[in-house]
């Protein structure tokens, strides 16, 4: 569980740096960042839920501070876009198949 939560974090901060680059290029980033934002906030959510998993009975107890994590995650996650909603909701910028062709993502450069 914690190896899967390293791979969560690893992914998230990825996803917010190739973001920030596609900003840092002049780029409006819109589509980046909402993608960007649901994939971080469903990877925190996951982290959250493994943490308390790891810490038994105790994580959903007020001594740790796990289960305030808990309950911060998952209210950013409701006040911040449901991502169910956000999921392929933008017509103008996907073709009619459907494939994401249409939507001008840059690549991830990795290292």
């Amino acid at each position: 569980m914690l190896a899967e939560n390293l791979i969560d974090l690893k992914q998230a901060e990825l996803m917010i740096d190739w973001c920030a680059a596609v900003i840092d290029s002049g780029s409006l980033a819109t589509t980046e960042s909402s993608m960007a934002k649901v994939s971080v906030s469903e990877g925190l959510m996951r982290v959250a839920d493994r943490s308390v998993q790891v810490m038994g009975g105790s994580g959903l107890t007020s001594d740790t501070i796990v289960e305030q994590v808990f309950r911060e995650i998952r209210a950013f996650r409701i006040y911040d876009a449901l991502p169910k909603c956000t999921n392929g909701r933008s017509p103008r910028r996907s073709n009619a198949m459907g494939d994401g062709t249409a939507m001008n993502i840059r690549p991830m450069r990795l290292m």
